[in-house]
């Protein structure tokens, strides 16, 4: 059985080249526009976030120093310090 339909040929691949290009230029161009948008909303963050992360760099090295300094000049209190931070953890975990 063989149908009668009539089949018309596809267009030519240039002629759908050309019936696309508008819309795919103006779908890039609002793609663009739109990673340019994001980049200048995300600047101000990215800069702000790393002058945050150099401080709190500069705070933990200032933390530990004073950490070392402490447990140095009162190695039995920080000893009972652990110890009783250890078993109040350990009492929460389980």
């Amino acid at each position: 059985m063989q149908s009668n339909q009539h089949v018309t040929p596809l267009s030519s691949g240039a002629e759908n080249a050309v019936e696309i290009k508008p819309p795919l230029d103006r779908v890039a161009a609002m793609a663009h526009k739109a990673v340019n948008s994001a980049t200048d909303a995300v600047a101000p963050t990215a800069n702000w976030l790393s002058a945050q992360g150099e401080s709190l760099k500069n705070t933990q090295e200032k933390v530990v120093q004073d950490t070392r300094s402490f447990v140095s000049q009162h190695p039995l209190a920080s000893l009972g310090v652990a110890l009783l931070a250890g078993f109040l953890i350990s009492r929460m975990t389980r």
